[in-house]
């Protein structure tokens, strides 16, 4: 069955950290990961892979294409049919582009944006290259993605302006929100303090025994910021890598 994300619909997602060999080592130990070294243009690219679909790739922070001291973080990739109407769309949206549309020779045109509120997104326009095609019910896939943000309400108008979301209201809540695309759930928004920095995209995996995965995680480094608890999309714990990248396990 074809996997592959629809326009819209988060497509790909790039760790970039600062030691991509303990990084493969941790996510391989508590998410299963496997990894291909693979020809992209102008550089072998690590390939991530659930199952056998692959969801996305590692990239090193430390490259001279990051100005120095850049953190850490996960950039997710949003599919868009033109790169460049959707760009355009962004300043009246509220938002600014941060590197301006271009090729990636025959794989495809993108471009790196902000949200209104400081989170940071890249727009993937496909041409060979579809990006993710891993089934969201395996374990270690991406299968949530939600934006922390300190203003709830103008990131939704952000998104829904810019990706056509639905962006709900979760019922005696004015600090969450389900995001959807069609009859399509996918993730949501949350509230967030102000003081708690700029608003960011954290993303969840898919994973068999909640329990054991955050235990396991731990054990590896990771630190556990939110106890397990029920939401939308099932049982959950929320934790942060050794590098500090946000994740979310869902059971």
């Amino acid at each position: 069955m074809d996997h592959y994300r629809n326009a819209h619909e988060i497509c790909w997602l790039d760790l970039k950290v600062a030691d991509i060999a303990t990084a493969q080592v941790f996510y391989q130990e508590v998410l299963d990961w496997h990894y291909k070294e693979e020809p992209w243009p102008n550089r072998m690219y690590t390939t991530i892979y659930a199952n056998t679909g692959k969801l996305g790739g590692f990239t090193d922070v430390n490259s001279p294409i990051f100005p120095p001291g850049t953190k850490p973080h996960i950039s997710v990739y949003i599919a868009v049919d033109n790169v460049d109407r959707s760009a355009a769309k962004v300043a009246k949206a509220g938002g600014s582009i941060l590197i301006p549309s271009f090729d990636m020779a025959d794989f495809g045109r993108m471009a790196v944006v902000q949200d209104n509120m400081g989170a940071v997104i890249s727009i993937w326009e496909s041409k060979q290259f579809k990006g993710m095609n891993v089934d969201a019910s395996c374990e270690g896939a991406p299968c949530w993605f939600e934006l922390e943000t300190t203003d709830i309400e103008r990131s939704t108008a952000f998104y829904s302006e810019l990706f056509d979301w639905t962006v709900e209201r979760i019922e005696d809540s004015s600090l969450m929100r389900v995001c959807s695309y069609g009859e399509k759930r996918f993730g949501g928004m949350k509230q967030v303090a102000s003081e708690t920095g700029m608003s960011h995209w954290s993303v969840g995996f898919t994973v068999v025994d909640l329990d054991a995965t955050a235990k396991k995680a731990m054990s590896l480094g990771a630190r556990l910021t939110t106890g397990v608890h029920y939401f939308q999309a099932g049982r959950r714990v929320d934790l942060i890598d050794a590098e500090g990248l946000p994740l979310i396990f869902i059971e």
